[in-house]
This record gives structure tokens, C-alpha cells and sequence, in this order.
């Protein structure tokens, strides 16, 4: 028959380490719940970085392109976010404006409009970069002189090299034609770089050519090259 006067015996380790868990259970909670106060308070910051919302970016030029679309004043007062652009926005810089889904729609709807209706002679642009004679690939040959009487041939050629990029990122309209007659007249396109070394004087001139036919404003007397921002 059990003692009842008999107390069961406690050990001591095994009541320390129950005592230790406890403890560092309650500070594991504690640990959770800070971490969904600090979560909930920084949240919405986080989000607002991570999910822009629609913007405009446009770059103020220093020239007057070829072709552009003109917003006209009373145009104008539809957009608010281009109202005083050009206090907003310096030479060579983007400016980025944040804007609305709707404004933003009906301003691209209003350039595509505008730009569906002059009939331009080219199908590309074309542009020309300045390279040392070092950076010159070395492929036979590695480059094509051209004198001032051949670039009478090819005006928009002789364009970008009288105003060739970085300068300024300056694009010019070439037809397919005039362009196939320019490669025919080099013989000298670079498959590798995609597109012709020029030597004019003692300048050499990297000439390239794109399909990508950009959007350039006039707004207020100033011309922008605009696109616009991430989708939202």
C-alpha cells in the first residue's frame, strides 16, 4: 500500500530546463508579435516603393528635331502633369512625372493620333557616334573614308556627323532606299557591331540605324523626346 505521507521527489535539473523553455516560449511569442507590429507598420511604405504608379518620362532637347507633335495651349490644359514642364525638367535630363492611368492613356492616344497624320519620306532613323581610331574594330575594312562630295549623297549621313551622339542623343529619318544605297556605297557594314565605320577627315564615326520610331514633343517652344513610365 502507497505512503500517502510518501512526496514524490522533483528533480531539480529537469525543473530548470522546463522553466528555461517556458521562458524562452514566451520570448519566441514575443518575437512573433513584434514582428507583425513592425510588418503592419511598414507595409504600406514598402508597397509604395515597390508599385509605382503610371509615369511620363521625358528628355528636354536642345535642338529642334525633324518631326515632332505639337501640344498646343488649349491641348494642354487637359494634362496637368505637363503644365509648366519646362521649369520642371533641364537640358539632357529625364524628367520623370508621375501622372494617372487616365491621363496618361489619353495623352498616348493624342500623340498616335497626331503622329498617324504627316506622311514622313523615311522608315528608320539613323545616328552617328564618334570613336577613336583605337576603339575601331580591326575586320578588313575596318572602316570606310568618305569625302565631303559623297556626303552630299546622303544628307541624313551627313547630318549625324556634323551633330553626332553623345553630344546629344540625335536621331535623323533615312529611307530604306537611301539607306540600302549608303551600305552599297561603304561596302563596309559590320555584322558584328551591326552597322558602318566612317572615317571623314580625321574622325572616325560609328553609324547605326533603328526601326524604333520615337515620340517628340513641342510644348511651350520646347522640345521633349517622350515615352512613358511603367505601366499601372
Amino acid at each position: 500500500m502507497e505512503d500517502p505521507d510518501k512526496k514524490e521527489k522533483v528533480n531539480p535539473k529537469s525543473g530548470e530546463r522546463n522553466q528555461s523553455f517556458r521562458v524562452l516560449k514566451v520570448l519566441a511569442v514575443a518575437v512573433a508579435v513584434l514582428f507583425v507590429i513592425v510588418v503592419v507598420m511598414i507595409s504600406p511604405l514598402i508597397l509604395q516603393r515597390l508599385s509605382y504608379g503610371p509615369t511620363l518620362w521625358l528628355a528636354k532637347l536642345d535642338y529642334e528635331p525633324e518631326y515632332y507633335v505639337e501640344i498646343t495651349p488649349e491641348e494642354l490644359k487637359d494634362f496637368p502633369t505637363l503644365q509648366g514642364l519646362n521649369n520642371k525638367s533641364t537640358y539632357g535630363h529625364i524628367t520623370e512625372l508621375e501622372t494617372t492611368s487616365d491621363e496618361r492613356d489619353r495623352l498616348s492616344y493624342l500623340i498616335s493620333q497626331k503622329e498617324a497624320e504627316p506622311v514622313y519620306p523615311f522608315e528608320m532613323l539613323v545616328r552617328a557616334t564618334v570613336w577613336s581610331t583605337d576603339e575601331v574594330p580591326t575586320d578588313t575594312p575596318p572602316y570606310t573614308e568618305i569625302t565631303v562630295e559623297d556626303l552630299e549623297q546622303f544628307p541624313p549621313i551627313k547630318k549625324t556627323i556634323s551633330q553626332p551622339y553623345p553630344s546629344v542623343d540625335r536621331w535623323y529619318g533615312i529611307s530604306s532606299d537611301e539607306w540600302d544605297s549608303f551600305l552599297k556605297f561603304t561596302n563596309g557594314y559590320n555584322e558584328e557591331y551591326s552597322g558602318v565605320f566612317l572615317k571623314f577627315g580625321d574622325q572616325v564615326y560609328y553609324i547605326s540605324n533603328t526601326y524604333d520610331m520615337r515620340s517628340y514633343l513641342k510644348i511651350e517652344g520646347e522640345y521633349y523626346e517622350f515615352s512613358v513610365g511603367l505601366v499601372g
